[in-house]
């Protein structure tokens, strides 16, 4: 089974932030680095080394400028030219905070393994059951208590009082109206949305493009495990003849993605380049090494994923095949979980009636209530989504076509 025990990007990134400063204004606001992280959360010893330097010339007033640490580090014969030069050639972060956690997650795990390792020699040294217990007690607690985990609670009044002036969900334009109007402006930040259907059913066309008109006031990002880069650029080409608000300098995209940690990172530097809206297709392509059952991996990527959309308050739409049920029933559902679909704030699931060649868009909103929307949309060759009304609920006489997706 393997196991992600560090994130050299991280760390160098937060390393980075250190030195260019960038994180100076914004500690009032975020969790303080220096407070939160320990020399030993970093992974790689250079790096351990970096950040003690960082924390000494600190303690003496002293800004923390490569050559000042190029200089300490060779003054106790620490110094790695090419680790330096890494770090300093990584992203500077501003909103540091998801990035430390990170880090501080991965000294855990690796406490943990350390913990089986020495709990195992115990058992081998043939010690007793109690003081077996003592270890893994004190070990536990030290984990639990004295790694300042990000563990903060905060009273009613004062929580109100952080949206005093404005309101606590805030909506995420897509300029899209097949999913602006039903949701009364956009997708919720910090919130996931999973969209199923069955094979060529187009829930990946229908992803991609909320991605897409995004674009036209903001930065939405794509994960693409399905797509490799030469297709979608093939699409990309297709789409901007049809859309001329498309601007492809606010879409980011991703082709390289496979395992949870990965997309875990890609997620975080999306969202430190100010994305707002991100679409992975699809579930089933992450692979998840930390599981062998299927469903349990699958649900563990879900909530993984759910936890970034909190924590960074970006809108992640994730693409997912459908369960039997779902097909069968119209019920949500998604293949290997059925915990899957209750992490989504928003459910879509997307039938195909190919001899129409229409698709019927079944909303799952506010699920306990089980009020659902439902949209009849048609698909044009040339990669157009048009809604189509029934004009006789209308007291028309035949069936049109409303144009509001990409305009012809």
């Amino acid at each position: 089974m393997g196991i992600d025990i560090y994130n050299l990007e991280f760390e160098r990134a937060l390393l980075s932030s250190v030195i260019y400063e960038t994180i100076i204004g914004t500690e009032s606001k975020e969790i303080n680095i220096f407070q939160y992280l320990k020399e030993d959360d970093f992974y790689l010893p250079a790096h351990v080394n970096i950040y003690k330097v960082i924390l000494d010339l600190r303690e003496k007033n002293i800004d923390p400028d490569e050559i000042i640490i190029q200089n300490e580090l060779q003054k106790i014969n620490k110094f790695d030219e090419e680790i330096l030069l890494k770090i300093l050639s990584a992203n500077p972060i501003s909103n540091t905070t998801p990035y430390m956690v990170e880090v501080k997650k991965r000294k855990e795990i690796r406490e943990l393994l350390a913990l089986n390792v020495e709990i195992k020699k115990q058992i081998e040294d043939s010690s007793e059951p109690n003081e077996i217990m003592n270890l893994i007690i004190e070990k536990l607690d030290y984990l639990q208590n004295g790694t300042n985990r990000l563990n903060s609670i905060v009273d009613g009044e004062s929580l109100l009082n952080q949206f005093k002036d404005e309101s606590p969900i805030k909506r995420i334009k897509t300029n899209f109206p097949i999913t602006d109007i039903p949701l009364e402006g956009g997708f919720d930040e910090g919130a996931l949305t999973v969209i199923t259907g069955e094979p060529e059913s187009g829930k990946t066309h229908i992803g991609y493009t909320i991605a897409e008109k995004t674009t036209a006031t903001q930065k939405a990002g794509i994960i693409s495990l399905e797509f490799g880069s030469n297709d979608y650029a093939a699409r990309l080409l297709q789409q901007k003849i049809h859309d001329s608000e498309l601007n492809v300098k606010n879409l980011k995209l991703n082709f390289d993605s496979f395992s949870i940690s990965s997309v875990i990172s890609t997620l975080y530097r999306f969202a430190n380049d100010k994305v707002k809206l991100v679409v992975i297709d699809s579930l089933h392509e992450i692979t998840n090494s930390s599981f062998s059952n299927p469903t349990h991996a699958i649900e563990d990527t879900a909530r993984r994923i759910n936890n970034v959309a909190k924590k960074t308050r970006m809108h992640i739409i994730l693409i997912a095949l459908g369960s039997k049920e779902d097909y069968a029933f119209g019920r949500m559902g998604v293949k290997d979980s059925a915990a899957v679909p209750h992490l989504a704030k928003i459910f879509l699931r997307v039938v195909n009636n190919e001899e129409k060649n229409e698709r019927k868009l079944y909303w799952h909103k506010n699920k306990q209530t089980r009020k659902y929307l439902t949209q009849t949309l048609l698909f044009e060759d040339a990669g157009q989504i048009y809604l189509k009304i029934d004009t006789q609920a209308l007291k028309k006489e035949k069936v049109v076509k409303q144009i509001i997706s990409l305009a012809p």
